[in-house]
């Protein structure tokens, strides 16, 4: 291969050959051979109007045609931007007219120096932006302003469907003149979801053929998705496919499922999912998915709306058959799908919907490039943001600009000039400008308004005294943050479910050691989780979250354990556990995901984490096992996993009412003579308290959560088994930081707590006065004080917290 210049003039004569270029050699030939052009003749003068920016190639033909009298150019010009050799906004103008001639006629003007109303304002997001322009246009209307004096201009196209949705409907006529990429249309969005899919099955090798469930369920939700499925199946619910989903934590789904649910459905809609053969197979199918698609949307041909989507749908059909003649040529260049995907990008990326107005009747909205030429007496500008105008920046050439230099290249300080030309030629004839950039900041600095914007503000007052520039930011209408603080009423409806469910004795009736504690951090948090019945969504798990984690260790624990209940543990027996560790822990673990994946990334270092603490806590049964053994001692599991319940007797607004308490104990075994009641904990906050003084600091203080929970355990055993009393000995396993005793119960010489039918009674009596409480109609329930307990509630998006 040679030097640049050698690809360059090999590269511009095979064209040629073809007859055909890229934009600069098309300039280049043009500016070459067009004296002799037939055309020239038709014309006995040629105006040249509102020019800014012109390459070597136009400066030639227009220096031309100017010197031989068939050529006038007329410049549109202000003082303000053109004397001024800093001011970029002149950059080109300047340059020009050191080569043409400037005539009397041409727009030469001091429109800076009439005084101009600017605002500027700040607003979030491109909602909060729609809003302003919906406001904006409001105010004019309501003093009496004709819409043909105003445009809104968007400097981002994508704020083009937000504006429109919040158009005041006083708006009678409007008249859109820009042109809409096709990347930022639902048809572009739904096509790049099917190519996440298949890039993903090239990433994991032809071995595997299941979809990543988030890549699946966002096809599933996708609103093309569900246009496609109702031109075939109106009935079709995918909700339901969500769900099940969700509830079996399937992360990576599998063919034979999407082959079952689909099944009943054409075959298109099951291909989407499949890997493709090769390039040219994925784009006859997502022609075919555009073109069923499209189908469907000439029977509805009724909207507006759906007469954009169709145009959108055309546009891409006419580019896919281009690439699939690209394919057909080179199927070599694009076997994979990312060089697929790239063909894509670059035919459909740069593709555009034109929308051409009526340029003298209503409300015009146009792009920024659109406005040249056009003046307007009421502006307002969206979108003006550092980044988005000017664009900055960019790097899309493997030419350095030192080379560009050279051979007279735009570099990108020249583009910026083009669009400071256009910003500031649109504003010199208007009297109202109201310039509004989005708020919204994230780590790459967007939010930053215009530096267009910080021109004005710094420098066009010194320029002239008498303009009115003013700056503020927009309060979004929404959220709304309410101070007061949340209250619910009890009465018979706010109580309905809690005392149902305190009244029930079956299996799934009873107050929980959660619930009460739930309680005592917020009331309020109790009356949405037990009263309101409001949960969490259930969502696909990808590694086991906290309580799943915890889930997962309690039934390899039980699995591994319950073969051994009633018997005394022998130290063959726990090494026998200690052979089936592994095997029951990914077992257990895929109990709560069921798709089969392969143990991999997290998942396998939380079953590696998981069979750590299995261990532990099996090694420390087998040294107490040993140890007990010498004084003549056994360790003999009990009960695992075990639900408990006891009524209680509690006083309901004057009224003695039977409720029933509940709870799940992780493992009640006899160790030596002890009944020990055994709560697993993942850990033990510093903070928990287990010294025991007194039932009104239990019942109370959130500190003493773990302790409450261990004395309803006891008073629960006590209940049903009141022979084990004088030997219970309730303590927690921690298993982060393991200790080699439960956490348990202490009293205030710090040793081990002693149980006696006095403690119980007490404990019942605190206990039957705290769920009183719950039920008692003259208390509501409210927020808590502890802003702490709100971080990670469930629940603090509904209060505002």
């Amino acid at each position: 291969m040679g030097s640049i210049g050698d690809i360059y003039v090999h590269f511009s004569q095979e064209l040629l050959k073809r007859g055909i270029g890229y934009q600069g050699l098309i300039y280049k030939k043009a500016s070459e051979n067009f004296k002799d052009h037939p055309s020239l003749n038709k014309f006995s003068k040629i105006l040249f109007c509102g020019f800014n920016a012109l390459n070597a190639a136009e400066t030639k033909i227009y220096t031309w045609l100017q010197s031989s009298g068939k050529a006038e150019m007329l410049w549109d010009i202000d003082n303000y931007y053109y004397k001024d050799k800093t001011q970029e906004a002149g950059l080109f103008l300047r340059r020009n007219l050191e080569v043409f001639d400037v005539k009397q006629n041409s727009f030469t003007a001091e429109h800076y120096k009439t005084a101009k109303e600017i605002h500027i304002t700040a607003v979030a997001g491109q909602m909060g932006q729609a809003q302003l322009v919906h406001d904006e246009l409001i105010k004019l209307i309501n003093n009496d302003v004709s819409m043909t004096k105003v445009a809104v201009v968007l400097a981002n196209e994508r704020l083009l469907w937000p504006v429109l949705k919040l158009l005041p409907k006083e708006v009678e006529h409007v008249n859109i003149t820009m042109e809409y990429p096709i990347r930022y249309t639902q048809a572009y969005s739904f096509i790049d979801l099917l190519f996440n899919i298949q890039v993903n099955f090239q990433n994991k090798g032809r071995s595997s053929d299941s979809v990543y469930f988030k890549e699946f369920v966002a096809v599933l939700q996708h609103p093309f998705f569900g246009v496609l499925l109702k031109s075939l199946d109106e009935k079709f619910n995918v909700s339901a496919i969500i769900d099940q989903i969700n509830k079996d934590n399937y992360v990576f789904i599998h063919q034979k499922y999407i082959q079952e649910k689909f099944r009943e459905l054409p075959k298109i809609i099951s291909e989407i999912f499949k890997p493709w053969p090769s390039s040219l197979d994925g784009n006859n199918n997502l022609v075919s998915v555009i073109d069923l698609i499209r189908n469907y949307y000439i029977k509805l041909f009724e909207t507006n709306i759906i007469h954009l989507e169709l145009e959108y749908m055309e546009v891409l059909l006419r580019s896919f058959k281009r690439i699939n003649d690209v394919l057909q040529k080179y199927p070599m260049y694009y076997a994979d799908v990312r060089s697929y995907r790239q063909l894509y990008t670059q035919t459909i990326g740069a593709a555009t919907v034109p929308f051409i107005g009526e340029p003298l009747k209503g409300l015009q909205i146009m792009g920024v490039l659109e406005t040249r030429t056009l003046d307007f007496e009421y502006l307002i500008m969206v979108g003006v943001n550092e980044g988005v105008l000017p664009s900055g920046k960019t790097v899309n050439s493997f030419l350095p600009n030192d080379l560009k230099r050279l051979f007279g290249l735009p570099l990108y300080y020249e583009k910026d000039a083009i669009y400071a030309y256009h910003f500031y030629r649109l504003l010199q004839r208007s009297s109202f400008v109201h310039l509004i950039y989005d708020s919204e900041t994230d780590e790459m600095g967007k939010g930053e308004k215009s530096r267009f914007i910080s021109q004005l503000q710094f420098e066009l007052k010194h320029y002239h005294s008498d303009h009115q520039i003013t700056e503020h930011v927009a309060v979004s209408a929404s959220p709304v943050y309410v101070d007061d603080a949340i209250s619910i009423e009890k009465n018979e409806q706010t109580l309905e479910k809690i005392l149902t469910k305190a009244r029930s004795s079956d299996e799934f009736g009873g107050i929980s050691p959660s619930a009460l504690n739930t309680f005592k951090e917020c009331s309020l948090k109790f009356y949405y989780r037990y009263g309101a019945g409001l949960k969490e969504i259930k969502e696909v798990e990808e590694s086991a979250e906290a309580n799943t984690f915890g889930s997962i260790l309690h039934l390899a624990l039980e699995n591994l354990y319950k073969p051994y209940i009633n018997k005394n543990l022998a130290e063959e027996d726990l090494l026998k556990m200690l052979s089936e560790l592994e095997k029951e822990v990914e077992k257990a673990f895929k109990e709560f995901f069921k798709d089969s994946s392969p143990l991999q990334g997290k998942n396998y270092l939380q079953i590696e984490v998981l069979k750590v603490y299995v261990k532990r806590l099996i090694d420390l049964d087998k040294e107490n096992v040993k140890a007990l053994k010498k004084q003549n001692k056994f360790l003999k599991i009990l009960f695992l996993e075990s639900s408990w319940k006891a009524p209680l007797q509690v006083n309901v607004n004057n009224k003695q009412e039977t409720f029933y308490v509940q709870g799940k104990i992780d493992r009640i075994d006899d160790f030596g003579g002890k009944i020990r009641v055994i709560d697993y904990k993942n850990s033990v906050k510093d903070s928990d308290k287990f010294t025991f003084t007194n039932f009104e600091t239990v019942f109370e203080d959130i500190n003493y959560n773990k302790q409450l929970q261990l004395f309803i355990y006891v008073w629960l055993v006590y209940k049903n088994k009141p022979e084990y009393l004088k030997q219970l000995q309730p303590g927690i396993i921690p298993f982060k930081k393991f200790l080699k005793k439960p956490k348990q119960i202490v009293g205030a010489d710090k040793q081990d707590l002693e149980f006696s039918t006095d403690l119980m009674s007490d404990m019942e009596g605190h206990l039957s006065s705290f769920v009183g409480r719950i039920v008692d109609v003259s208390k509501p329930f409210g927020q808590t004080d502890d802003l702490k307990i709100c971080e990670f509630c469930d629940y603090k998006g509904i209060c505002n917290r």
